[in-house]
């Protein structure tokens, strides 16, 4: 694996967004049936996934494209089926 030569720190905001993603998946696989504990495990999947991806962008960040014309210096780079 690379060696990467970034670091990706993770804002509280995106931290409390990782928190809210969480609940709301884990309330949406037991609606959908699933018992709860199961939910909370697969809702904590998910999101481990989704830290996972994120923390590729320590490897090669200049990843994506630019979309100054919503806003300057704004990049989007779309992994695992997670924005970023």
């Amino acid at each position: 694996m690379t060696k990467a030569a970034w670091t990706v720190v993770f804002a509280a905001a995106a931290e409390w967004d990782l928190a809210l993603i969480e609940a709301f998946l884990s309330k949406a696989y037991q609606d959908f049936g699933d018992p709860a504990d199961q939910a909370a495990l697969h809702a904590a999947a998910r999101v481990d996934a989704i830290v996972a991806h994120s923390e590729r962008l320590a490897v090669a960040p200049m990843r994506g494209s630019i979309h100054d014309d919503l806003l300057p210096g704004l990049w989007y780079l779309a992994l695992g089926q997670a924005i970023y």
